[in-house]
């Protein structure tokens, strides 16, 4: 995962000690009046709660074949599926040739641990 906080130390500790966007505007609307600390609290545990109860609720959801959703995908293939091999032009040694040098590191060269 990439890690901004490596590339750019100095912004990213700024940003970090930064408020949040929910802080400010939570700030604001109290310092308006248009609610109290508490019913900010209350709001955000309410949310935090829900959010939790639909979390737990997913662990034991069962997909229903019938989704609407389904239907708008009913002939395409699924990720453990194959489509049909189609011919690109570049002999297969070639392409898995390119993709083994894709995916190394030349020996001399050292990678950062993140």
């Amino acid at each position: 995962m990439d890690q901004p906080a490596f590339t750019q130390p100095k912004l990213y500790k700024k940003i970090s000690k930064h408020p949040t966007t929910l802080e400010l505007f939570e700030k604001r609307l109290i310092d308006e009046g248009v609610f109290s600390k508490e019913e900010a609290d209350e709001i955000r545990q309410f949310v935090l709660d829900s959010y939790e109860k639909d979390f737990e609720a997913s662990k034991t959801l069962e997909p229903n074949d019938t989704d609407w959703l389904a239907t708008k995908w009913k002939g395409f293939k699924g990720p453990t599926q194959h489509s049909r091999i189609r011919p690109t032009g570049v002999e297969i040694d070639v392409l898995r040739d390119i993709g083994m040098k894709a995916g190394s590191v030349p020996d001399d060269f050292k990678l950062h641990r993140q």
